[in-house]
């Protein structure tokens, strides 16, 4: 039974998955495209500036730059890996709806 209910939510976000690869970011970012963390020098929600200790941390999503406390989420994407990537605040909420 709970193999079940395991298979059903994974069938959810799998769905979840799909709808959101042709959200609103397709198509803005090249999936081959990828941003110099180097010559990004400030967090793309907070705008705080990277430092030694405040690092540099990409979006699998959408993949822009963010620092660690503005990405905090990692999630399953299957069309990007097997095991769980870091995703920004605003693609989990997308993702999630909240």
């Amino acid at each position: 039974m709970w193999v079940n209910l395991l298979n059903k939510q994974l069938e959810k976000i799998t769905e979840l998955e799909k709808t959101f690869l042709k959200s609103e970011f397709e198509g803005q970012v090249d999936e081959l495209t990828m941003i110099t963390p180097s010559k990004v020098e400030v967090c793309t929600k907070c705008s705080l500036k990277f430092t030694v200790l405040r690092r540099r941390e990409q979006c699998k999503k959408c993949k822009r730059m963010f620092c660690k406390k503005c990405a905090s989420n990692k999630i399953l994407l299957l069309n990007i890996s097997n095991s769980p990537v870091r995703i920004c605040d605003e693609c989990y909420n997308k993702i999630y709806k909240l």
